[in-house]
């Protein structure tokens, strides 16, 4: 009894621990789908409350050295128009209580994307890829195992 005690106080441990050491993993896709599956309803809440405010993007960095960087844009017909003096408050105060120091989040084809959300090995380059919540069929261009894999219900990687 006292070993599958210590068996499941251990897992535990584990289960509490491994969320906050995933960034200082190796940049690999089990990285990026790790990350993607424990920061998946933050992005989701985040999504609610950019759709909530009207923005179609919004840009936050908020450990740069200088200035943070605080931007949004609203759909326009041909591209989208950045906000003057957006109000960004709720969306930065839930980042910053879940350790979301940077964000790019932009509403595409009908689809949300993280964009830049982790680096991977393309050849002899590191390229950047997003994370897409909604459907990336509509997606003109994007096939499927060429540019995206799915990694839960609605929640996609797309590398491109």
């Amino acid at each position: 009894m006292k070993i599958l005690a210590l068996i499941f106080s251990l897992l535990l441990l584990a289960a509490f621990l491994l969320p906050k050491t995933i960034y200082y993993w190796p940049e690999n896709d089990f990285k990026a789908k790790a990350y993607l599956w424990f920061k998946s309803d933050d992005f989701e809440h985040l999504i609610r409350l950019v759709e909530k405010q009207e923005y179609s993007s919004v840009q936050l960095v908020s450990n740069n050295s200088s200035a943070p960087i605080r931007h949004a844009w609203t759909q326009g017909l041909q591209q989208n128009i950045e906000v003057k003096n957006p109000e960004l408050s709720e969306i930065i105060k839930f980042s910053e209580q879940k350790g979301i120091t940077s964000l790019w989040l932009q509403k595409f084809e009908g689809n949300w994307l993280v964009r830049k959300a982790f680096n991977y090995q393309n050849g002899a380059v590191i390229a950047q890829g997003s994370f897409l919540f909604g459907n990336p069929v509509n997606i003109e261009g994007c096939n499927k195992d060429d540019c995206y894999y799915q990694v839960s219900k609605n929640w996609y990687i797309i590398k491109n």
